[in-house]
C-alpha cells in the first residue's frame, strides 16, 4: 500500500469497520425476520455486538441451545444492571449477546440465523 504507516493503519481499520458494519446489519436484518426475535436497543453507531431476546425463551435457554449447536454466545445483563432495568430486560434474564470479530465469516452468521430459526420453531407449541 501507499502512504506512511499511520495512513495504512487508518485505511486498514476503516476497512475492518466497514466490513463489520455490513456483517452486523445483515445479521440483524436476518435475525429480526425470525418471529419472536427482538433486538435490544437501536444504536446509531453500531459495533460488532448484537443483543436480542426471544419472546418465548429466556436468554439462558437460547444460549444453551446455541451452545448445543457449537455456537458460542453470551447471555445475561453484561454487568449493565441499571441499563438492563431501563431497557426492561433485567427481570427476564437480560439478553443474548452475539459478538463479531474480524474473523467472523458469513458462514458463521448463516449458521447463527439457521440455528435461531430452528430454536424458535421448536419452541412454538403445536
Amino acid at each position: 500500500g501507499t502512504g506512511d504507516r499511520r495512513q495504512r493503519l487508518d485505511r486498514s481499520f476503516a476497512a475492518l469497520r466497514a466490513r463489520e458494519n455490513i456483517a452486523v446489519r445483515g445479521a440483524i436484518s436476518r435475525l429480526t425476520g425470525i418471529p419472536g426475535v427482538h433486538m435490544v436497543g437501536a444504536p446509531t453507531l453500531r459495533t460488532g455486538t448484537i443483543c436480542f431476546t426471544v419472546g418465548s425463551l429466556t436468554p439462558g435457554e437460547v444460549a444453551a441451545r446455541l451452545g448445543e449447536r457449537d455456537i458460542c454466545v453470551w447471555s445475561g445483563h453484561a454487568y449493565a444492571w441499571e441499563l438492563a432495568r431501563a431497557l426492561g430486560i433485567r427481570d427476564t434474564g437480560g439478553a443474548i449477546r452475539v459478538s463479531l470479530s474480524p474473523y467472523t465469516a458469513e458462514s458463521d452468521l448463516e449458521r447463527l440465523v439457521t440455528a435461531m430459526t430452528s430454536i424458535v420453531s421448536e419452541s412454538i407449541p403445536d
